[in-house]
């Protein structure tokens, strides 16, 4: 990754790296929707529904993966409904950082209303 990002990355020393580890009092969560990821690292070259591609990343972010949309898509927005990608995201938050406090801060998604 160094060699990717060069001096976009920085360095810390062993000492601030100590200070930053379990530095936060809770985390906030915005969630909307779910994407597919699929690894660029070989190929440039995108044949499926794309919604952002990042170089540095070096993968490429989907919404659908075998012609199957990760949920249903909403009217005139970038969100595909896909609820069970909260409950997975908030497990993994807690098997990963050992339980940290977590407020829900934005979640949902567009409501139009018809007249």
């Amino acid at each position: 990754m160094r060699a990717l990002v060069r001096e976009r990355l920085p360095s810390f020393t062993p000492e601030e790296s100590a200070k930053l580890k379990n530095s936060f009092d809770f985390i906030g969560l915005n969630y909307y929707t779910a994407r597919y990821a699929r690894d660029q690292s070989n190929s440039m070259t995108f044949t499926d529904k794309i919604n952002i591609c990042e170089d540095d990343k070096l993968v490429c972010v989907l919404v659908e993966r075998d012609n199957v949309p990760i949920g249903p898509a909403q009217p005139r927005s970038w969100v595909n409904v896909y609820p069970q990608g909260m409950k997975k995201l908030l497990l993994h938050i807690k098997n990963r950082y050992s339980n940290p406090p977590i407020y829900i801060t934005e979640n949902g998604t567009e409501q139009y209303r018809f007249e």
